[in-house]
């Protein structure tokens, strides 16, 4: 997944509301560095009006643009007084106009503590004509991304896709009899058109058209990154506040199982999408958006990294071109809370602010700096196959032992986090096997190559014997053709004598790194303070590392790796060297084990490690 859009850096803008008195605002810069903390008066005044325009949605008579600019204008002078909003207004005149940067607004309200608060349509929210100052739409303004994030919200590391990987799409629908259909082919139509346009970047995954609990679980098992439900919900008294709750299908019967936030998210146990979109079905009351909503900042909460739901009851058509931009984006590179808001202006541009459905999507953020999704890079020169077979071997050990244990007492003691990082650790594992094996059959593929050329060389010199050299130019190219072949049967000899030298490295690497290591402290004793064990430790390891860089380099015949940071000295570089050159005495001198051209080939790689030597004591 490469991104195809210009990277912009961002700045924060986050609104934060934990009582109806003041509004506090922490502003950042793109590493983080706080750029002022203004506050300002809660505007508790405006909420009547508020919830008077409100009314006309819930009756449908919020037709008409002005109707959506003043419900934007109330909201935004609920949070911005006149100190805020001219503080707003510099912030992104500065980073949009000026710097030409993303200003992420991020909304944090308590939920617990001021539900109704959390519950009003922010994304409405637009800077008012009577400050003269412009027009800005927070929640669809291509220089903005805004999202609904908690700070106290751990962030959710970025979902790494491999080389090529595609994003894999999930669509879920749960029809149940009792409730009535749900209208879903546009959404599908759209969806499918988007997978054949970005074919190399997305997969739309078989769909699901009875969701039940068994069902949903069996499309985990595909693993994918974004998860799109469409179905019914509802709002149910649970003592002083009302719980959202969604429909799926009964396993047996062909009715409603109504499931809350909680069970729902039980569901991404077994894999955990990156994405999750809750979409009440066409036609449905608007209890059922706000259901959604409501079980959408739950579900947040339970480890998903972002969750998006329609707070308003939308066609199929507006959620099939919010989806349609939202995917396109993400698949593109985009920030989750950029491509959101990408999503959100397709509509506004449709609609002209006419309805309340540009307003729709809500989206629940915890991933920082909207980073969901990130492409591994391959970097040949970097693979360290020891330690990776290492790693394997390790992660394999303690694997097995958890399953050969009487684990299922002790499965029943994870909790679900640790249950999913088990899950994930698996997935890992078999990624790096594969991994391996492909690097295996590349080097024997590489081999055939090889033996397939010398081959073809010396079938061409005993074409050249077979005929009479009485020309000058002939011979001159026989020798020529000669030479080459020379050339290569000795290249090909040197990798093989520089990899029995690596071999020798590999087969006892912790040993050996701990054997010079200790040699090299007892021949500084009185130069260098004695190492505690924690320090002895790390000595050991940070050799482990030179050699496994030295051996790399002797199997693939580049040192480029030795330029590479990533190694932090512990000691001296005194002490190093002595290391380095203790190795250099260890070496078998057995010649049918190392030829004198693989100590050659050793010899020069230790010399240039110890010329890095200095490198890395400056890290």
């Amino acid at each position: 997944m490469t991104n195809t859009t210009e990277a912009k850096c961002h700045y924060t803008y986050r609104i934060q509301i934990t009582n109806i008195q003041q509004v506090q605002v922490r502003k950042l810069d793109p590493a983080q560095n706080s750029q002022g903390e203004p506050s300002g008066n809660f505007q508790r005044n405006q909420l009547e009006e508020i919830n008077s325009l409100l009314a006309t949605i819930d009756e449908g008579t919020f037709t008409s643009a002005k109707q959506s600019r003043q419900l934007g204008e109330c909201l935004f002078n609920v949070l911005f007084d006149s100190t805020l909003r001219q503080d707003f207004f510099n912030t992104y005149q500065k980073v949009t106009r000026q710097d030409k940067q993303l200003l992420r607004v991020e909304l944090d309200i308590n939920e617990s503590l001021l539900p109704e608060l959390a519950a009003l349509p922010w994304e409405f929210m637009t800077l008012p004509d009577s400050a003269n100052l412009g027009t800005i739409w927070l929640g669809t303004d291509p220089n903005i991304a805004f999202s609904r994030r908690r700070a106290q919200w751990h962030s959710a590391p970025p979902i790494q896709l491999l080389p090529g990987e595609k994003l894999r799409i999930a669509l879920a629908i749960a029809a149940p009899d009792d409730l009535g259909p749900v209208a879903y082919a546009k959404v599908t139509e759209l969806l499918e058109k988007l997978a054949q346009k970005e074919s190399e970047r997305i997969e739309l995954l078989p769909i699901v058209n009875n969701a039940t609990s068994e069902a949903i679980d069996q499309l985990m098992e595909k693993q994918p990154h974004i998860f799109h439900f469409i179905g019914h919900g509802r709002l149910q008294d649970d003592g002083d506040n009302k719980v959202g709750q969604i429909a799926l299908m009964d396993d047996v019967f062909d009715e409603a199982s109504w499931v809350d936030a909680g069970f729902f998210s039980e569901q991404f146990s077994r894999w955990q999408p990156g994405v999750v979109l809750l979409q009440a079905c066409e036609g449905g009351k608007l209890t059922a958006s706000k259901a959604f909503v409501g079980a959408a900042s739950k579900i947040v909460q339970q480890n998903i990294p972002v969750v998006v739901a329609m707070q308003y009851e939308v066609s199929n058509i507006t959620a099939s071109r919010f989806a349609y931009r939202f995917y396109e984006r993400l698949a593109q590179g985009n920030p989750v809370d950029k491509a959101a808001q990408e999503g959100r202006y397709a509509i506004a541009r449709s609609t002209q602010y006419r309805k309340q459905d540009f307003s729709t999507p809500v989206i629940f953020m915890r991933v920082q700096n909207g980073t969901l999704f990130s492409e591994a890079v391959w970097e040949p020169l970097d693979f360290d196959e020891k330690s990776m077979q290492r790693a394997i071997k390790r992660i394999n050990t303690c694997i097995s032992e958890l399953s050969s244990a009487n684990s299922t007492d002790y499965m029943t003691q994870l909790t679900s986090d640790e249950y999913q990082d088990l899950v994930l650790l698996n997935s890992e594992v078999q990624k790096l096997k594969d991994l391996d094996q492909e690097l295996k059959n590349l080097e024997k593929t590489s081999n055939k190559i090889l033996d397939k050329a010398i081959e073809k060389l010396k079938q061409k010199i005993d074409s050249f014997d077979s005929f009479q050299q009485e020309e000058l130019e002939s011979a001159s190219s026989q020798v020529c053709t000669k030479e080459q072949l020379a050339i290569l049967s000795q290249f090909k000899a040197s990798i093989e004598d520089a990899k029995k030298v690596a071999a020798w490295i590999d087969a006892d690497l912790a040993a050996i790194a701990r054997a010079i290591g200790r040699s090299a402290i007892n021949g500084h004793l009185g130069k260098e303070k004695a190492l505690s064990d924690l320090e002895n430790e790390a000595f050991s390891i940070s050799i482990e590392k030179i050699l496994e860089r030295v051996s790399h380099c002797l199997k693939w015949g580049k040192c480029e790796i030795l330029d590479a940071p990533g190694i932090t000295l512990i000691v001296s570089k005194d002490i190093y060297k002595a290391a380095l050159e203790y190795l250099r005495e260890i070496l078998p001198k057995d010649k049918d084990r190392i030829t004198q051209r693989g100590a050659e080939q050793f010899n020069f790689y230790i010399d240039y490690s110890i010329e890095r030597l200095s490198y890395y004591e400056n890290l």
